[in-house]
């Protein structure tokens, strides 16, 4: 019997690269806490690349037809069995020892419900692929829940960039992912959705680790047409969804 996973990774890929997808299983492999790799193929595709086939790590479920990111993800939740859960895109990178600093915070303090870290960009210019930092508007240490809602919702909801950590530099406490009902139904800025109702609930960690890169690129969905004409759509669910919170007076009791 296989021992139960300490971090579940849930990757949604539509009609993925095998090469990108290679390279995330080997990052993948660069991690010492025992993990688990559930993807779910969006999309009519349903088999992946031999060499990940082999790995018994490596958990693969199949829409059989384009469901999008947050809803491909969702389902894969059904299957996570680690107590702690990462959401990692396929063409993305991954540094060594991320996890390791990831969950550090988490093991450490009970009250913490998640922990972020520094992700920049990779992009391809001159024929290579070079790192470019993402600069985020916090500094490491601990977050206290609520703390990033003033100016940074105001300079989001206005349409611009507040460099909140999510996406892939945040690590959940499954029991967290689950209560806030997984990722946000929107076609785009599904872990900004979830990410802020989680910091309005919860305490987290901010580390000074570099967890990995976000390679750009034409294929990616985010590069598509028409994605960051929806983004003020999805600026005010997060703003509404904020205010609920605050009247309700919801908070971890954690956190009191």
């Amino acid at each position: 019997m296989r021992c139960r996973p300490l971090v579940s990774v849930v990757t949604a890929a539509l009609n993925p690269v095998d090469a990108y997808l290679i390279d995330a299983y080997n990052d993948l492999c660069a991690q010492a806490p025992s993990w688990e790799w559930l993807i779910q193929l969006d999309g009519e595709l349903t088999v992946l690349p031999a060499g990940l086939q082999a790995d018994a790590r490596v958990s693969v479920g199949a829409n059989g037809r384009w469901l999008g990111t947050a809803v491909s993800r969702n389902r894969a939740l059904a299957r996570v069995n680690g107590k702690y859960i990462y959401a990692h895109d396929y063409d993305d990178r991954l540094a060594p020892g991320a996890f390791a600093a990831l969950l550090a915070p988490l093991q450490r303090d009970r009250t913490l419900a998640w922990s972020a870290g520094q992700f920049d960009d990779l992009v391809f210019e001159d024929g290579r692929w070079e790192q470019k930092l993402f600069q985020y508007m916090c500094a490491a240490g601990r977050v206290a829940a609520g703390a990033w809602e003033s100016d940074r919702l105001r300079h989001w909801a206005a349409g611009k960039d507040a460099q909140l950590p999510a996406a892939n530099c945040l690590m959940w406490r499954a029991d967290w992912l689950y209560a806030l009902g997984g990722w946000g139904a929107l076609t785009g800025d599904q872990d900004t959705f979830a990410a802020w109702a989680l910091q309005h609930l919860a305490d987290g960690q901010v580390v000074e680790d570099q967890i990995g890169w976000h390679r750009k690129h034409d294929e990616q969905t985010t590069a598509c047409p028409g994605f960051r004409e929806e983004a003020q759509l999805h600026h005010e669910l997060v703003a509404r969804r904020l205010r609920a919170l605050e009247l309700l007076g919801w908070r971890s009791r954690l956190n009191r």
